[in-house]
């Protein structure tokens, strides 16, 4: 099925934007959306510079969890975080002009949420867990997840088709 197929399919699924910082606020809006639907295909706009990585895990092992069809669609910048709720969606598409930042883990909320610590073990730990993501979901070798990562790496949508991050670019209509 083509790119265009599948958005076709995908219209009259439930419509659902990301457009902010990967925050409780937005994350528990968009899992009370998603269980009001819950056995109807949805799809997530998203355009986010990041946030709490905790929060985003969140999201990524509810969606994964309780598997919905869902179909997220970059169309802008999918910065840091933002990358884990990105990879929830069993179809991952962008628009041409979107584009995605990875780099290593920089800090974590503490165990109660309420701010960040930066200490070396527990940063350790979830760049672990987060190379272990992107490289069951990505198409090239752990080495090569772990250089991206690790040099703090923009991509292009091209570029992110191109390891397996995002399955198709959309054309935009003129």
């Amino acid at each position: 099925m083509s790119a265009i197929e599948e958005i076709q399919r995908f219209r009259d699924a439930k419509q659902l934007i990301w457009s902010g910082a990967i925050e409780e606020s937005y994350l528990m809006g968009m899992l009370d959306e998603i269980k009001r639907g819950i056995d109807v295909q949805a799809t997530l706009w998203i355009t986010s510079g990041g946030g709490d990585i905790n929060l985003a895990w969140c999201f990524y092992g509810f969606i994964r969890c309780i598997s919905p069809e869902l179909m997220t669609v970059a169309v802008g910048n999918v910065e840091s975080a933002a990358v884990t709720v990105f990879l929830a969606g069993n179809k991952r598409y962008a628009l041409p002009t979107a584009s995605f930042l990875l780099h290593d883990v920089q800090s974590v909320s503490d165990e109660n949420g309420y701010g960040a610590t930066t200490d070396a073990r527990i940063c350790e730990d979830e760049q672990r867990r987060y190379i272990d993501l992107l490289t069951s979901e990505l198409t090239i070798p752990r080495e090569e997840v772990v250089a991206i990562s690790s040099a703090t790496t923009l991509l292009s949508a091209q570029e992110a088709k191109e390891i397996g991050l995002v399955h198709e670019i959309l054309e935009t209509a003129r």
